[in-house]
């Protein structure tokens, strides 16, 4: 398949992703798929982070552990305001999509000192 054919099937798939699964896709590959570093900046425990992923590979039919996949998957989800770089508080230019930085303090005792709870971004479908 050429580059672009898979890069339009990529984004077919995409768009049928629900939100948590955008969510923990976007997570994932921005921890560079270290899972524990992944689940902890999203809030969930790594088994649940693990079965998205395994979900949303199921859907792609593709490795997101592959580089040319994961970095397409990227590209495609900063094209759609879903995930940047440095910025990590956007909105789409359609305003459809929002996502708000969470902080997570490290240990659990500034958890419950700073009464840290988690908190979903929220991801609209882009058409």
């Amino acid at each position: 398949m050429t580059a672009a054919g898979n890069a339009e099937r990529l984004a077919t798939v995409l768009d049928r992703l629900g939100a948590r699964q955008l969510e923990s896709l976007v997570g994932y590959l921005r921890r560079h798929g270290q899972w524990a570093a992944a689940a902890r900046s999203l809030g969930v425990h790594w088994n649940t982070l693990r079965h998205r992923i395994t979900k949303c590979e199921e859907r792609l039919e593709d490795d997101v552990d592959d580089p040319d996949t994961s970095a397409e998957l990227w590209l495609l989800l900063r094209r759609r305001a879903l995930a940047w770089s440095r910025s990590p508080v956007g909105v789409a230019a359609s305003g459809h999509v929002e996502c708000v930085r969470r902080v997570v303090p490290e240990s659990a005792s500034e958890r419950r000192v700073a009464g840290y709870r988690p908190q979903r971004a929220s991801f609209d479908r882009l058409k």
